[in-house]
């Protein structure tokens, strides 16, 4: 086979998978139920954000929401949010 051919297959093929994988995510995402502790990380990111917004770095190392959480994960959830408006504070619910 012409190596031409075989590397458009090839990335032919990786488009179809991540267009796939894309599509099962978006599925997933408008229809599965919130996971038990989704509202711990957004509010986690909604501190973070709000860190970011008024510059308040050193506010990073008082803030700790949730410590068995990784905080990268809290950062990047904080980082993607920084576009929306900011809202109140996503309320603390008790542990089970």
């Amino acid at each position: 086979m012409n190596k031409s051919i075989k590397t458009f297959l090839s990335i032919l093929a990786i488009l179809i998978v991540l267009v796939l994988a894309f599509g099962l995510r978006m599925q997933a995402a408008n229809t599965l139920p919130i996971d038990y502790d989704e509202d711990d990380y957004l509010r986690a990111a909604q501190e973070f954000a709000h860190l970011i917004r008024t510059s308040d770095w050193r506010g990073f190392l008082d803030t700790n929401y949730r410590p068995e959480h990784p905080p990268l994960a809290k950062l990047l959830t904080g980082v993607s949010i920084l576009s929306a408006p900011e809202k109140p504070l996503t309320p603390m619910l008790p542990r089970c």
